[in-house]
């Protein structure tokens, strides 16, 4: 027989909402940090001196370097998205909307070899490990 003293009270609902909004605050938060360190390494200008002709001569990036900036279009268009996929499972991405085709052959090592997405991602997985794992 049930003791009518004993009480149980099932908060199930509530911890799974909880942790769901944690994990989902952790991926964002894991999400724009990365999307900042992105645009942080593709924003050191392309160095303009004069040429000897007297025009503007422009030294752009060296292969395994980050793109320097021109015009800023590839910096501009770094995006960094959250979305849900399934019960309690969040996924952040990091790219770029900017011309694809430039974008990807920036990141061919065998092309161009100036990848600023794969490159900052590994530079910063610790970072974004420490961020997804922390105790909560």
């Amino acid at each position: 027989m049930a003791d009518p003293n004993v009480r149980i009270e099932w908060y199930g609902k509530q911890t799974e909402r909880a942790i769901n909004q944690a994990v989902r605050e952790r991926v964002t938060t894991a999400t724009q940090y990365l999307r900042s360190k992105v645009r942080s390494n593709i924003s050191v200008p392309v160095k303009k001196t004069k040429g000897p002709r007297g025009g503007i001569r422009k030294e752009r990036s060296k292969p395994g370097e980050f793109p320097r900036r021109d015009t800023g279009a590839l910096k501009k268009n770094v995006f960094g998205i959250v979305q849900k996929n399934g019960r309690g499972i969040w996924d952040g991405y990091v790219g770029n909307t900017v011309d694809v085709g430039y974008s990807y052959y920036l990141e061919m090592k065998d092309i161009l070899d100036r990848s600023y997405l794969e490159r900052t991602l590994n530079e910063e997985l610790q970072a974004i490990r420490l961020i997804l794992i922390e105790p909560m």
